[in-house]
Parts: structure tokens; C-alpha cells; sequence
């Protein structure tokens, strides 16, 4: 096998750079941009009181721009009260799973520290409610 000369080299070597500048270039386009709403670095948050009137377990997943938060799933028939961390202010929008059949999400609203919010998930569920 002949060795490489130079011209083979210096392609070989372009060749590895613009692979390595290719794959940060994917990394950094799949990561979500601004800062993370869910990440409050002031200390911020507010208060999520959630039930659920149905028979099933339904999961919940919060939505700010690109940032999700998931916040588990919560039992059929139960009343929870959630403490989320949350910056100033933005907008959210909550997404319902039950265990079974299709999810439901809101759309956004604008929420503020220290605000309190209810959600309550009912049959069908675009006729859940969500809000102060």
C-alpha cells in the first residue's frame, strides 16, 4: 500500500475537521435555547394545585417554549399541590396524558412568581381547565 502524500493528508485532515464542526453544529441545534424557565436561578416559582376527577392516572408534562419540565403522573381521583420552580415570568402550557387514549394541551398563558394556578382534568378532557 502506497503511503499518503500530502494532498491525501491535508484532505483526510479537512475531511475530520468538518465532521467535528458538523457534529457540534447538530449538538447545539437540538438543545433548546434561552435559559431554562424550569432552572430559576432567583429563587423563583409558583403554586400548581392539580386534580384529577377521572377514573385513570393521567401524566402531567409543563411546556415553555422549547423547555419541558415532567411533573409524574397523578392518581385517578386525587388532589395534589405543587411547588414548581419558575423564573419571573413566561409562558406555560400544561399537557395531559391519561394512561389511556389521547393527551390534551393547553395553550399558552402567562404566568408569574408566587402565582397560584388550578388544573383540573374532567371527561372530556379539552373540557379540563386550567388557570388562576
Amino acid at each position: 500500500m502506497p503511503p499518503f502524500n500530502s494532498r491525501y493528508r491535508i484532505v483526510l485532515l479537512l475531511l475530520i475537521l468538518g465532521g467535528g464542526i458538523l457534529a457540534g453544529c447538530a449538538s447545539t441545534l437540538a438543545s433548546p435555547r434561552g435559559p431554562d424557565p424550569f432552572a430559576s436561578s432567583t429563587g423563583g416559582h409558583f403554586f400548581l394545585e392539580v386534580r384529577n376527577t377521572l377514573e385513570e392516572d393521567v401524566t402531567i408534562r409543563l411546556r415553555a417554549g422549547r423547555h419541558s419540565q415532567d411533573l409524574g403522573a397523578v392518581s385517578a381521583r386525587t388532589m395534589i399541590r405543587l411547588t414548581v420552580p419558575w423564573d419571573d415570568h413566561g409562558r406555560l402550557s400544561v399537557q395531559i396524558e391519561p394512561m389511556t387514549g389521547s393527551r390534551f394541551t393547553f395553550p399558552p398563558r402567562e404566568v408569574g412568581n408566587g402565582e397560584a394556578l388550578e388544573l383540573v382534568i374532567q371527561n372530556p378532557l379539552s373540557s379540563s381547565r386550567f388557570g388562576r
